[in-house]
């Protein structure tokens, strides 16, 4: 018997077994991966066209029972299921090695691509050659890699023995070659110090100023801050900040070295002529003189007590005063002081019955983080293991994954139905969003993200998302809103599972916001200019199909108006 048909008989897809009505169709796909089932999932048999759909389910489900069926998946002809199992198994510990086995074998240039990244997701040191030497391939492939590298480089995993090979992908030549170094030129940034001196840092300029890409031009900028000499720093300062891109300007000073050299930057970009660029002063500009903890406590605006909350935590070094800050009545006050405790590492006394009675899903998966670092102290262990049996979507994960190894094993984690069920769409669907620039429409993809689509459906129809604040626009880069506080720390009152997929995040996707893994929540954004880094990383809800000028026009000054559901 030929291989495929081997493989054909394990899934269930022989002759007779897969006739409508008798096989696992895109309806019922679509419940099982929206209650995270696995085990229907695997059982098969499965209509014709869902196993794309199959594998993503098992892949957002993150089983490791899902492993052997994936590797399967990874076999077949159809590159559409090949690419999906791909991606799923980038999300699952231990796909490293059937994605190692499944790349070296592969052909096709679109399931290589969806490869490479997923590598980066649970790859090791042993993959940088691999994904190094891919940054020579075709323009998407090429990306993919280099995103795979910054994926490892970011989950601490040393990748400094590919730098050389982005080096050369940023030198490479070509009119297509301009996405590939923003590519190369994000990883080489994410890849810690790179080696060089001021003539280094002199070409990373020049390759700089002749990239047409503002993405491009932002993070070869900030790799080259980190070689360049006083001199240097001190001239590229004062251009950026008078003449250079909003895109650059944005990215670059996001860079703690970037602010910490140039001490005066909060007054001189709080008082610049551009608004936009007035905007990037928030950091520097929170209130430092009055009372910032009677601001915090009852401030104006949402957004006025957490900026008072940041800049009265940012000087309390000592957990008994942060601690009296649990009991604060806004709930994103309340998660500020737990990270914070998190980060000075000494706030495991504060695990009690406060922890037990939060109701706000936010600050309780804050408490969980905090009770994730407290490894021998049993109010931790016990609320974590509460949490974990009983708590909220995105929260029960994380309490999950924080218990001890062998209370994982005897108590498997089973995952809930979520807050927001998909119902069958009578149609295809679509938003349209009135702003005070202008109407958006947006076409909603509830085959990719079945979950998203229906919250986004549901907080439509009940107006909550309505009148509301633009609180996130990065020139060049994304426009987000959907924050009912308005200061982007505030949510719709549930938490939805990731709905992750290999949809690229091009000018005018969709996609959901969130703070770790499934936990986005009413935010949304718009994608201003092609942005493949997000691809695979957050929820992708749809794409803009007019409007997409007026999302560019956006400033943190304007609102939506209303959202409603349209028939497309």
């Amino acid at each position: 018997m030929a291989w495929w048909w081997s493989v054909a008989l394990g899934l269930g897809l022989a002759a007779g077994q897969a006739s409508a009505g008798e096989g696992l169709d895109a309806a019922a796909v679509a419940q099982a991966r929206a209650a995270r089932d696995v085990a229907t999932l695997l059982a098969g048999p499965y209509d014709a066209g869902v196993l794309p759909a199959v594998a993503q389910a098992l892949g957002e489900a993150r089983d490791p029972a899902a492993l052997e069926r994936l590797t399967l998946l990874a076999r077949l002809d159809d590159p559409s299921v090949r690419a999906a199992a791909l991606t799923a198994l980038g999300r699952i510990e231990g796909g490293e090695i059937p994605l190692r086995e499944a790349l070296a074998q592969e052909v096709d240039v679109g399931v290589r691509t969806a490869g490479w990244r997923a590598l980066g997701a649970v790859g090791d040191r042993s993959d940088v050659a691999g994904l190094a030497r891919a940054l020579g391939a075709a323009v998407p492939e090429a990306c993919s890699a280099a995103d795979g590298l910054a994926a490892l480089a970011i989950r601490g995993v040393d990748v400094s023995e590919g730098q050389d090979a982005l080096w050369a992908a940023l030198d490479a030549a070509g009119p297509l070659r301009g996405p590939v170094r923003g590519c190369a030129a994000h990883a080489l940034y994410r890849s810690g110090p790179v080696p060089g001196g001021p003539g280094r840092a002199d070409r990373l300029d020049r390759l700089r100023r002749g990239s047409p890409r503002d993405t491009v031009r932002a993070w070869l900028l900030r790799v080259a801050w980190n070689l360049a000499d006083d001199r240097q720093r001190a001239a590229w300062g004062r251009e950026v900040l008078d003449h250079g891109s909003r895109q650059e300007r944005a990215l670059w000073m996001q860079d703690e070295a970037v602010r910490a050299a140039l001490p005066s930057l909060g007054r001189d970009l709080a008082a610049h002529a551009d608004p936009w660029v007035r905007m990037l002063a928030a950091p520097d500009t929170a209130p430092v003189q009055g009372d910032l903890e009677a601001t915090a406590r009852s401030g104006a605006s949402p957004a006025e007590r957490t900026r008072a909350a940041r800049a009265w935590l940012a000087g309390m070094p000592d957990t008994d005063g942060v601690v009296a800050w649990l009991g604060m009545a806004d709930p994103a006050v309340r998660e500020l002081a737990l990270d914070h405790l998190a980060a000075l590492g000494a706030g495991c006394g504060a695990i009690g019955p406060a922890a037990a009675q939060e109701d706000d899903v936010a600050v309780l998966l804050a408490w969980t983080r905090l009770a994730a670092q407290c490894e021998d102290h049993a109010d931790a262990t016990a609320f974590l293991r509460a949490v974990a049996a009983s708590g909220p979507w995105g929260v029960r994960r994380a309490a999950f994954q924080a218990l001890p190894a062998e209370e994982q094993a005897q108590h498997p984690f089973r995952p809930v139905a979520p807050a927001v069920t998909p119902q069958p769409e009578d149609g295809p669907v679509a938003l349209e969003v009135q702003t005070t620039q202008g109407v958006l429409r947006i076409a909603l993809d509830p085959a990719g993200a079945p979950i998203g689509v229906a919250a986004m459906r549901r907080l439509a129809t009940e107006g909550a998302l309505d009148d509301r604040a633009w609180h996130r626009v990065v020139p060049g880069f994304v426009a987000q809103t959907g924050d009912p506080r308005g200061d982007g720390l505030g949510h719709a009152g549930f938490l939805l599972p990731d709905e992750l997929s290999d949809a690229p995040f091009v000018a005018g996707s969709v996609g959901m916001a969130r703070a770790g893994h499934d936990t986005a929540s009413s935010q949304w954004f718009v994608v201003l200019a092609d942005a493949p880094h997000l691809r695979g990383r957050y929820t992708h809800l749809g794409q803009v199909t007019a409007g997409l000028d007026v999302a560019r026009r956006l400033t943190p000054s304007d609102r939506v108006v209303s959202v409603t559901v349209v028939s497309r």
